[in-house]
């Protein structure tokens, strides 16, 4: 289908494509905004979801750059950012906002049997890199994580 008179097309319609076109209509409502993207849906992939965290990206290697320490400090700078924007963005969907929207859930990072010892080492600097910026992060028993069902030999050793 040709989309014709949009006065801006936005690629990609995952979590920042949304919130570009969001901000866009917000600013000019007369604006024609179209939104386009994602394969078989509207949406980014759920892997694409994982790197939205703070701490997504950390790996050991990273932490040793400039870039990969600059990286979780704009996510966390961004991420206090977000309770604001949230609410904003379901203000304006009103009775139309879901009454649940996994905010404030949280996440789990696994350390599965078939990890390396760079996964081992990237592992700890998640660790440290949550302490740096005041973020929690403690130990879980991969047991009790909700619907965490591996197989035998990719089982969690360990959790976050």
């Amino acid at each position: 289908m040709a989309v014709q008179g949009a006065d801006v097309l936005v690629v990609g319609a995952g979590a920042v494509g949304r919130s570009i076109a969001f901000a866009l209509a917000s600013a000019e409502p007369t604006l024609r905004v179209v939104l386009a993207g994602g394969s078989g849906g509207a949406a980014a992939s759920q892997a694409a979801g994982a790197m939205l965290g703070a701490l997504g990206e950390v790996t050991h290697h990273g932490a040793r750059t400039r870039h990969g320490r600059l990286r979780p400090q704009l996510a966390v700078t961004a991420a206090a950012r977000w309770p604001a924007w949230r609410k904003q963005v379901r203000a304006r969907a009103g009775i139309d906002a879901p009454p649940e929207d996994g905010y404030g859930a949280g996440t789990f990072v696994v350390l599965n049997a078939v990890s390396s010892r760079l996964d081992d080492a990237s592992f700890t600097e998640i660790a440290r890199t949550a302490a740096a910026h005041g973020l929690g992060c403690q130990d879980t028993d991969p047991s009790d994580i909700p619907g965490y069902l591996p197989l035998d030999n990719d089982r969690a050793l360990r959790a976050w």
